[in-house]
């Protein structure tokens, strides 16, 4: 009976230390009692679909040099808005392995930077980098033509102007002359892109 007794008592003793009481009977818990974080409501997760918005894109025209010398029109597709630097930007990317295996090319070089452009009515003058000139010659007639008539594409413009770094330079014409204004597609009617021929078929008469 003393060691039971020793027994209990030690039992006793470690519920004390252990935080517990002993009731003599059941009873109800307390909320009070009850750990805060076990009533609290469990955070929720919510996903928020996030829609990407599309970028609009639009199809222009840029004009290449082909194996007999005149401009030919290709297509780019390009993301809006776009402006004539764009456009002009394009024609020095100059052409694609297809347009090239087609014998298309663009005369001008890959390296030339365009700085800006500044409209003016119906006309744009478009500045270029002082480190790299136009090219010379034959080929500086149809790179203007190429210029010309891209960036014309561009509703209301009709003129262009060239400049090297702020400064206007002399812009050939297809016959070789040069001139300190405005050029046009009507300076390029030599190099101007071939109509393109279209089959009809008369109608054949029916018999009744």
């Amino acid at each position: 009976m003393r060691r039971l007794a020793a027994v209990i008592g030690a039992l006793g003793l470690v519920a004390t230390a252990c935080g517990l009481t002993a009731d003599d009977a059941p009873r109800a818990i307390d909320r009070n009692e009850v750990l805060f974080d076990l009533l609290a409501p469990r955070p929720t997760t919510t996903t928020t679909a996030t829609t990407e918005v599309p970028v609009r894109s639009t199809e222009i025209t840029i004009y290449l040099v082909g194996a007999d010398g005149h401009l030919v029109p290709v297509e780019r597709t390009l993301p809006q808005p776009i402006t004539v630097v764009e456009r002009v930007q394009a024609l020095i990317d100059g052409a694609t392995d297809s347009e090239a295996d087609q014998g298309l090319r663009s005369v001008l070089s890959p390296d030339l930077r365009l700085l800006g452009a500044e409209r003016i009515d119906n006309q744009v003058i478009l500045d270029f980098s002082q480190e790299l000139d136009l090219p010379q010659g034959e080929d500086r007639i149809s790179a203007t033509a190429q210029i010309v008539f891209t960036a014309t594409e561009v509703e209301g413009i009709v003129g262009v102007q060239l400049s090297l770094g702020g400064s206007l330079i002399e812009a050939p014409r297809s016959d070789g002359t040069l001139t300190s204004g405005p050029v046009t597609r009507f300076s390029f009617e030599t190099l101007a892109p071939a109509p393109t021929t279209t089959s009809t078929t008369s109608p054949t008469d029916e018999t009744s």
